[in-house]
This record gives structure tokens, sequence and C-alpha cells, in this order.
């Protein structure tokens, strides 16, 4: 069965045995033997659900050789393969890895898929159990993880991703960019829909908010994991990199989000330990320093995106020393909106757009970081809540400019 045919090859052989329930893919290029150690915890979880789901297993082809080189399926037992497929690598993007995967499952018919890009070994059968059940046995829709957080880490997802889409969509999805997915069939059959003039598949990339505008059941799985640290060397580059596809969609779904009121809490399967404390890792100087320097060098571009209100108070703010350096959560919330109405506005390439947040981004955690040093992580989770709190109460602010733009022109 080599790479170019194998889909089809596979989906014939598939369709031949007795009926599929479950498609795992961990497209993870690690050896064979991870894999092996993922499938005998994937056995040991599936054991414990009624009717113990038949239970395909998707590794990346190129574990057994360079693509195109013979790689037969691996029949482990009646309930549970695991097989070679063209997996796209974990660098890829979500939708990229997921589409193979959602076609395979919509033509086989399957209850759910699950996409896992972590290493093969993390999948336990613990956190396996977590992030199945509720979609096999439960009726939901999608699970999403809940990973763990430090208070220095993931912090594009705490200071902007989360509480804006927490206040947007309604739904309080902690980590709404994950990779790591459980999806049931009807999720499945939506996303696997091709554009039915171009035949195309229609990208998706956040999921999350595809299936809160869709009004279908999310939940969370908390794993007891940690996200891997991202690559910070060029923060600018990053921070353009999260928020161009999240104002993207800020755009497409404004139809929905418009109409929602309040936030949801999220059911959350499965437990997590407290965060382990770690001692305070952030040159707090540097980064007053860095958004001082912004405000001299940046202010042109921020006339164009900011009120005259949010400049002053902006101002002030850059002539704050640093034992008395604080950035009002009202502020960051409403500095958040109007980036993404001009975003909106093409005011100018969202990446020059984007990339001239990073000052104002660096503002934040500044202020975040003095405040947070100290305490601990029960104090900090109340923290980022009172953060996500104002950015609901900000919202009001963000419908009226967004429907009625030019209240505002500098």
């Amino acid at each position: 069965m080599t790479a170019a045919n194998q889909p089809a090859e596979l989906l014939e052989l598939l369709k031949r045995q007795n009926p599929v329930q479950l498609i795992l893919a961990i497209p993870h290029s690690e050896s064979r033997d991870a894999i092996n150690v993922a499938a005998t915890q994937i056995r040991a979880a599936l054991a414990k659900f009624a009717g113990k789901p038949r239970t395909v297993i998707l590794y990346s082809d190129t574990l057994n050789g360079s693509p195109g080189e013979e790689s037969p399926p691996s029949v482990d037992d009646v309930d549970l393969q695991t097989v070679p497929f063209p997996l796209a690598p974990v660098t890829a993007s979500r939708f990229e890895a997921l589409w193979p995967v959602l076609q395979l499952s919509q033509a086989l018919s399957v209850q759910a898929c699950c996409l896992w890009t972590r290493s093969p070994e993390s999948l336990t059968a613990v956190r396996a159990d977590s992030l199945l059940r509720p979609v096999l046995e439960q009726q939901f829709d999608l699970v999403v993880p809940r990973y763990n957080r430090r208070r220095f880490e993931s912090l594009i997802n705490s200071a902007v991703v989360y509480p804006l889409t927490r206040a947007l969509y309604g739904q309080r999805i902690r980590f709404p960019m994950a990779h790591d997915l459980a999806l049931s069939a009807n999720l499945t059959r939506r996303l696997a829909e091709p554009n039915h003039k171009t035949g195309q598949p229609l990208r998706r990339d956040w999921i999350t908010t595809y299936a809160a505008c869709q009004g279908l059941r999310i939940a969370e799985a908390a794993l007891d994991l940690y996200l891997p640290p991202a690559d910070s060397s060029d923060l600018s580059k990053v921070l353009a990199g999260v928020l161009d596809p999240l104002m993207s969609d800020v755009e497409q779904n404004a139809l929905h989000w418009q109409r929602t009121r309040d936030s949801q809490a999220t059911p959350v399967f499965g437990n997590s330990s407290v965060p382990a404390e770690e001692p305070l890792s952030t040159d707090v100087i540097k980064m007053i320093e860095t958004f001082q320097l912004g405000f001299r060098n940046l202010l042109d571009v921020w006339k164009l995106v900011l009120p005259p209100a949010t400049l002053l108070e902006l101002k002030k703010l850059a002539a704050l020393p640093a034992d008395k350096f604080q950035m009002q959560d009202d502020l960051w919330a409403r500095t958040v909106y109007d980036f993404t109405l001009a975003y909106r506005l093409r005011l100018m390439s969202s990446d020059h757009l984007l990339r001239s947040m990073t000052p104002l981004y660096l503002a934040w955690v500044a202020a975040y970081a003095l405040e947070v040093q100290g305490v601990n992580a029960r104090d900090v989770e109340l923290r980022l809540e009172r953060l996500c709190v104002s950015f609901e109460s900000q919202k009001p602010y963000f419908l009226s400019r967004w429907r009625w733009p030019d209240r505002f022109n500098p």
C-alpha cells in the first residue's frame, strides 16, 4: 500500500471489516514503538467504554521509511488497529492536519474522530478517557483540552485569545487554539463538507468558534498537561501570527457574536493538579522601556487605530515609573477591540498593524507581572478571570464601534 493510493485502499479495507466507531490520528513523527505505547493506553481506556468501540489509530506513514515505501497496516486485535496514513506534520495548521482525517471519518460514518498532535506517549489512558468519553457517551460535539497554565506561560492566549473569544462567542473555552481535539460525527460531517462551487475544503482553522456559532455542544478535558513553550525569539511575528487568523475569524463571524450575550461556563471532564509555582522570570523593566519607546515611535500608527481618550491614558501610562506601572483591564480590552476593528477596516497592512501591538501587549504583560509576583496559583486564576470580565463589560463599546466606525474619525 503506497502513500499515493493509501487512503483509497485503506477505506476499502476498513469498509470490508466490522464498522469503525472511532478514528484517532497521531501525526507526531516518532518511532513505531511510541505508537504502540499509545495504542496500549488507548486500548485500556476504551475497554471501559460501553460497547468497546472499534478503533483505528492513524500514524504518520513516514515512520516506516520514506513516503511511497511499502507499509501494510498492522492489525493489533479485533477492536483496535494501527495503520500508516499520510498525515500532515505537527507543524502544519490544525485544519491541514485534520482534513484527511475528517474525510476518512466521514466516509466510514464513525461516531467520533480525534486528533492528538503531542507525543504519542503523552496520551495516557486517563487522558484518552477525559478527551473521548464526552463525545462517545455524552453527546458532546467537540472536546478541547484545558491545559494547566503557569503564570508566565501562554500569555498571548491569556491576555488576548481567551478573553476575546469568551466575550464575543459566549463560551469559556480556556484554550480555543488547541490542536488536540475530539469531534462528534455531527461536527465531522459539517467540517468535511467541501465548498459546493469549487469542491475544495472550507478552511475552518478556528474549529472552536465554528462549533460555538453552530450552537453545538462543547466541553473541555482537563488533561494535566502544559502547552509546549512557543518560540518567542520574535515576539512581534508570533503575536501577528496568532492575531491575524483570530481577527479574520471575528470578522467572518460578526453576525453571530453580535447576538451573543454573556458567557457560559463550559463543562470540564477530568482532573488537573495545581500548577507548580515558578519564580518571576520576566524582565519587567525592559518591557516597560519597550512600551515607552513604542509610544514615542509608533504614536502616528496608534493615532489611526485608537481614540483620543485611549491615547491620553497610554500617554499617562508611559510616564509612570516602574514601581507604579499599572495598566487597567478596561484600557487593555478597549485597545484589543480597537485593533480588531482596525483590522476589519484595513487601515494598513495586517502585518504592520498587528506588529505595532507588541509594545502595548508588553505593557499589559509588565503590569500583570508586577501584580501577580508573589501570589499563589489561585490568585493568578482570579486575576485572569477579572481580565475576562473586563472584556465582557467592554463588549458594548466594541459593538458600537463595529456598527458605527465613522463615529471615531481620527
